[in-house]
């Protein structure tokens, strides 16, 4: 009954997989979903010649196992056609005749040559077989052609094909479908050996389709480039720190067992052995990274020297200096840098190719790039990525007018700011996935090197310069008051903003949902000056970004929206980046305020109705800290009636201590709210700062923020 188990279990992969590929348009996948689906049909007619056999029901089971094989033998067919094909799914009329010949063929093996098999208490199952030649019988020459034979030649042809791709790209997908094919092979060669030994095995034959199957599934999957240095590393670091240090520890340990007979000596010693295998281990570890590169830290230099760069020397300067590290460290041939003017008008301000282009908005790659949610594209995606095959012309021409094989796209809200266009590696491979990790992660210097460049080119702004390479405190303040401000006669919203070091990491934002729902966020961007100033600008840039496409109408949507907001810190933000604060929906229509506390300590609400004030903050779990941020997320609701007024506040306000070290305090605020709850909104605010500065009584020593929402209509 177990073979019967792992019999049906071949079927449901199979069927699974035929549910899963039927979600993809690609047409390989539509391929690989046909093969799939005669696969498990296979699969399935062997299944029930088994389990005929079981149950003595032999009258029907030569032919169900007849039909298995000729199923299996139409998926060996599909398959052998698809490799052909591919990348470009060229048909060859040669390939197909002899195709078509070798697997009539292997039909009529099936028909005239491979007999019923039979369960025998004592000698397991036996095959009946006939002989179509004089020493050879039909069950070994169909195993023979399509377990061995067929595989290597479907295996060689993919390896060759692969090898004479000029892309990258389409080089590694074949050899990922040649892997696919060998580990089934290997698998079957595995089973034919035990077969001799122990026939059962023959039900585990359909396991070496399935390896092919969701292996090849795996290598459509795979657009991104695989460096073949990560490979040796991730490999060498295998083999070396884990085989080798498990096998040493395990020869070590039953040596140490055989040469001491009492547990003391074993546990005193085997302690010592271990910690210093660990140790070894470790040593070996960093020997491996550093002898490959330090592939792990690569990144890590190229942020430094950006981070250093001088700001206050001449634009031109900085620019061939930025320039010039990132040829450097990214070690590429040369780069472009095209940036946005007021009109919508790319213009190239720095080329290694000696071009000086311009690309209007409307260039249809340029569009195409502002309207999907990626920040980079290697010259290879629209090349294997079937989404992006509707304009892979226009794309590709505009990598080869960029002379680019790598683009990072610079982004300031609904807009495109920038591209900075990466060209040919030194060595001549394609960008691979840790080249796109380093680049995510110095975002923020390419969004910051954006900014310096357009105001230096409008000359519009004095851009400053400070010890910590500060930009323009117009720049960020111009930024912050790029808001949809509410007009509704039925609530006053007001907020200030007071920035203790010129620049700072607090924002407030208002974004219009629709006539009667606003989106309000305020919060704090952890960190000091230019490094706090452009993680802020970044988030604020990526909140309309991320609300494309969604209504916000349900909680699940809401916290969706939220989650992806922590994703991006963790991920874009320089390392350390958190995020506290809160994300609101105010619905005018109904006088509900819908929010999210994401680590704001002070949520203050006068309730007209009970006239005091409480707190209704609750708990919430600051953004940036963790990947998964959703158990954490809790979406509440507060009415607001005639006269209430909420207040909101960063940090800054909460915690700031006097000369006597006494805290501000929530209390404070309270206190303040409840005095002062009578005025309009814009002077609660202000006088909440005004007694905040006579607490201190000194130069602030953190960001100020404060939100304050006051409803004037009926509950």
């Amino acid at each position: 009954m177990g073979l019967l188990f792992f019999s049906y279990l071949f079927v449901a992969v199979f069927v699974f997989d035929v549910f899963c590929l039927k979600f993809y348009t690609r047409r390989a996948y539509a391929l690989l979903a046909n093969i799939a689906l005669v696969s498990g049909v296979a699969s399935f007619f062997l299944s029930l010649s088994l389990t005929a056999v079981l149950y003595g029901k032999m009258n029907i089971q030569a032919f169900l196992f007849k039909i298995a094989l000729i199923f299996f033998t139409h998926a060996s067919y599909l398959f052998s056609d698809m490799a052909y094909q591919l990348p470009y799914f060229k048909k060859n009329k040669r390939f197909f005749l002899c195709n078509t010949t070798i697997h009539l063929f292997g039909i009529l093996i099936i028909i005239f040559g491979m007999g019923p098999f039979k369960w025998n208490v004592l000698v397991s199952f036996k095959f009946y077989q006939n002989y179509l030649f004089s020493s050879v019988s039909g069950i070994v020459l169909y195993a023979a052609l399509f377990f061995l034979i067929i595989p290597c030649v479907t295996f060689a042809t993919l390896v060759k094909k692969a090898f004479m791709m000029k892309s990258i790209a389409y080089r590694q997908q074949l050899l990922f479908l040649a892997g696919a094919v060998a580990l089934g092979f290997i698998t079957w060669v595995i089973i034919l050996f035990l077969f001799a030994v122990f026939p059962w095995v023959f039900v585990f034959f359909p396991l070496g389709g399935v390896f092919i199957v969701l292996f090849s599934q795996w290598a459509f999957a795979s657009t991104g480039i695989v460096s073949f240095k990560e490979v040796v590393f991730a490999l060498s670091r295998f083999v070396l720190c884990t085989v080798g240090f498990s096998c040493t520890a395990g020869y070590i340990s039953v040596f140490w067992v055989h040469r001491f007979s009492t547990l003391d000596m074993q546990f005193v010693f085997g302690f010592f052995i271990v910690y210093a295998l660990f140790a070894l281990r470790d040593y070996a570890f960093d020997a491996c990274s550093v002898f490959f590169g330090e592939i792990a830290d690569s990144g890590q230099k190229l942020a430094a020297e950006l981070q250093a760069l001088d700001y206050t020397a001449k634009p031109a300067q900085v620019l061939r200096t930025f320039m010039d590290t990132l040829r450097m460290r990214i070690a590429c041939r040369g780069l472009t840098f095209l940036l946005a003017d007021e009109a919508g008008v790319f213009k190239t301000v720095y080329s290694d190719f000696e071009e000086m282009a311009t690309h209007e908005m409307e260039h249809q790659s340029l569009q195409y790039f502002f309207n999907q949610d990626v920040l980079m594209i290697r010259k290879s995606d629209p090349v294997i990525d079937h989404a992006r095959q509707a304009i892979r012309t226009d794309i590709l021409h505009f990598f080869d007018i960029t002379h680019a094989q790598m683009i990072v796209l610079i982004r300031e809200a609904q807009k495109l700011i920038g591209c900075l266009c990466f060209g040919m590696k030194n060595n001549g491979v394609e960008y691979s996935n840790h080249d796109q990790h380093v680049l995510e992660k110095l975002y923020s210097h390419f969004v910051l090197v954006s900014y310096y460049l357009q105001n230096i080119a409008k000359q519009d702004v004095v851009i400053t310069v400070d010890k910590e390479l500060k930009m323009s405190h117009q720049i960020i303040e111009s930024i912050q008051r790029k808001r949809d401000f509410i007009q509704d006669a039925s609530v006053e919203v007001d907020s200030i903003a007071y920035s203790a070091h010129q620049l700072g990491g607090d924002f407030v934002d208002f974004i219009k949902l629709s006539e009667k729902r606003y989106l309000l966020v305020i919060g704090d961007v952890s960190g000091k000056g230019l490094a706090a100033s452009m993680s802020m600008v970044i988030l604020k840039s990526v909140l309309s970004t991320f609300l494309r496409g969604l209504c916000l109408e349900e909680t699940a949507v809401f916290t969706t929206f939220i989650e992806k907001i922590n994703r991006f810190i963790k991920d874009n933000l320089p390392c350390g980046t958190f995020f506290a604060g809160v994300f609101c929906i105010l619905d005018l229509a109904t006088h509900t305020l819908y929010y999210a506390n994401c680590g704001i300590p002070l949520m203050s609400m006068y309730v007209a109705s009970y006239k005091n004030v409480v707190e209704i903050q609750g708990e919430g779990r600051v953004l940036g800290f963790v990947k998964d941020v959703m158990p954490f997320l809790r979406v509440r609701k507060v009415q607001l009636g005639q006269g209430d007024v909420v207040v909101f506040s960063t940090d800054g306000m909460v915690e700031v201590q006097n000369l006597q070290r006494e805290r501000f305090g929530n209390e404070r605020v309270d206190r303040i709210l409840q005095e002062s709850h009578g005025l309009p909104v814009s002077q609660i605010t202000r006088t909440i700062y005004a007694r905040l500065c006579e607490f201190m009584a000194r130069d602030m020593q953190d960001d100020v923020t404060v939100l304050a929402i006051k409803c004037l209509g009926p509950r």
